[in-house]
């Protein structure tokens, strides 16, 4: 005993910091065990397109001492990204992306702050309801003109058409928005699960589309399960995104794909393929891919 009382006096808050890290360690376990599912490890990547069927609604991925939320269903994305948005509508933190590049100020990467409200309204202005889109008709119609020729002289591209064309009109008049990571900005709880402060919360649009709760047969293509009486949700709703960063070109956006609808249904004879007589019927199998915009 005479041995330690020295060298207590050497570290006299030594049993202060002892127990300031016993308090720490004991907060971030009671923490840990109310975070939603935890799907860490190699197992994320099998188990997030499927995050419905095999987890939950919701789910936790814990890498790098950050947290990453898997939101999986409209509802949950709805309460979270709609309701608590002014929670919900930050974007992580880019030092190379966004601080030192410069593009922290664009309007995909800023934070939600003055500047980026201030430049959501003036997209706004410009392209935020049909009625400001209907300025915009005669250039859409020359660009589906385009289109339309393109499709004449290289039919078997046409999906390529399609995604040039609408990746035009878009770049011309607003930023492409992906569905990219949001960053909590304060500790919230839905349900019985924490989600903390600088958490990054990914949508799984994905699940949302593909949940067998909401559509029936979801693999299959059944458009007429938006023709029903009790219509199923369209799926443009979660791919235009949540809350204060939804889309900023949706008007755009749909103005433009149903001219393209409308005017090839109108200027084309549309049928199965007839080769030595016979016709082919091609085979439909869905295939996820991603859409990569090049300036």
């Amino acid at each position: 005993m005479d041995d330690m009382e020295p060298r207590l006096l050497q570290f006299p808050f030594l049993p202060l910091v002892l127990c300031i890290i016993f308090l720490h360690e004991l907060c971030a376990k009671y923490r840990a065990r109310h975070l939603p599912p935890d799907i860490s490890g190699l197992q994320c990547l099998v188990k997030i397109p499927n995050l419905t069927d095999e987890i939950c609604d919701i789910a936790s991925w814990s890498i790098g001492g950050y947290n990453i939320i898997i939101i999986g269903t409209a509802k949950i994305a709805e309460d979270l990204l709609e309701k608590r948005s002014i929670n919900y509508s930050d974007r992580p933190r880019s030092v190379m992306c966004g601080e030192m590049s410069g593009w922290g100020k664009i309007t995909l990467l800023s934070n939600y702050n003055d500047w980026f409200r201030t430049h959501r309204k003036w997209i706004a202005q410009e392209i935020g309801s049909y009625t400001t889109v209907a300025r915009l008709h005669r250039m859409i119609e020359f660009k589906t003109r385009r289109y339309l020729q393109c499709v004449l002289e290289d039919p078997d591209n046409i999906q390529a058409h399609i995604r040039k064309n609408l990746t035009l009109i878009m770049i011309s008049h607003t930023n492409p928005n992906f569905v990219a990571m949001r960053c909590t900005r304060a500790d919230d709880w839905y349900d019985k699960y924490l989600i903390p402060a600088g958490s990054y919360v990914f949508v799984n649009i994905w699940a949302i589309l593909h949940d067998e709760r909401t559509y029936t047969e979801p693999m299959e293509f059944k458009p007429e399960r938006f023709l029903e009486d009790n219509p199923k949700p369209h799926p443009e709703n979660a791919c235009s995104g949540f809350g204060r960063r939804k889309c900023p070109g949706y008007f755009l956006g749909h103005s433009s794909a149903w001219l393209m609808c409308t005017r090839t249904l109108a200027v084309f004879d549309i049928s199965k393929r007839i080769e030595s007589g016979m016709e082919i019927t091609p085979e439909f199998n869905l295939v996820g891919e991603t859409i990569v915009f090049v300036v």
